[in-house]
């Protein structure tokens, strides 16, 4: 059976857009996150957020999972990876019912291959939604 490997006749635009950081790493659309290990979760946790990364400092990225901090790097895959997507075969008469369409070539991606650092005594809170104050905001603020 052949199974035909198609690059798609127009870039489908991302819904969500990586943020610019992540961007220069890898295409718009997919990121490679690599570590060691398996994620054990209980109950569903479908949506939710597992894990946070963080890329403030480009040449050493951190992985935040529950109570543990990964440390890691950006590393170039030695030869690039495609990201398929399975979808029908339109072509009359093809041997395979499914095609299989290019949607992303990957060319580098974040390894986290050293044992995680637990953090002890560290509650986990979400910084993303607080407003970052300058030091201009804090002078404006004392006067």
């Amino acid at each position: 059976m052949i199974i035909p490997v198609r690059l798609p006749s127009q870039v489908p635009s991302p819904t969500t857009p990586l943020h610019p950081i992540l961007a220069t790493i890898a295409s718009n659309e997919t990121a490679i996150i690599e570590f060691q290990g398996s994620i054990e979760t209980e109950g569903e946790y479908s949506g939710e957020s597992i894990a946070s990364l963080d890329m403030s400092i480009p040449a050493k990225p951190t992985l935040r999972i529950g109570h543990h901090l990964l440390e890691g790097k950006i590393v170039s895959l030695p030869k690039p990876m495609a990201v398929l997507k399975t979808v029908p075969n339109p072509e009359e008469g093809a041997s395979s019912p499914i095609a299989f369409d290019i949607t992303a070539i990957i060319r580098k991606k974040i390894v986290f291959s050293k044992r995680p650092s637990p953090m002890v005594g560290y509650r986990f809170i979400d910084y993303s939604n607080v407003p970052i104050q300058t030091e201009h905001d804090k002078k404006t603020k004392d006067e």
